[in-house]
């Protein structure tokens, strides 16, 4: 499949993310709140659902942003954090609804479905 042709691919319909928010393969397609995007900012903390610390914003834009997480000791991991994935930002803290392996499952669906890219490429 070429680069193209996964572009404009259809969503995956399997992708528990997909189910659970229809318009994840076109985050530019889904309403952002305002009220809580707007609190948003580069190098705030962000939080997930379960309390772990993920990293810091960097990359904002107007529906996304990226996080550097730690994948172990020595490595870390970049994911795709939409807005839609974002329950609230106080202070110098990003709080998400999202756990980090949702956020890990929608990086890489959207690396598929949405840029065109297959994983771990």
């Amino acid at each position: 499949m070429t680069s193209e042709t996964a572009r404009t691919a259809a969503p995956d319909p399997g992708s528990p993310l997909h189910r659970r928010y229809p318009g994840i393969n076109q985050p530019d397609q889904v309403p952002v709140d305002e009220a809580v995007w707007s609190r948003v900012r580069n190098g705030q903390h962000v939080v997930s659902s379960g309390g772990e610390a993920l990293g810091t914003v960097r990359d904002l834009s107007s529906h996304t942003f990226v996080v550097d997480t730690r994948q172990d000791a020595l490595t870390t991991r970049e994911l795709y954090v939409p807005h839609v994935a974002v329950s609230g930002a106080h202070d110098d803290t990003v709080h998400l609804g999202w756990s980090k392996e949702e956020l890990i499952d929608t990086y890489e669906h959207c690396r598929r479905y949405h840029f065109g890219r297959a994983a771990g490429a």
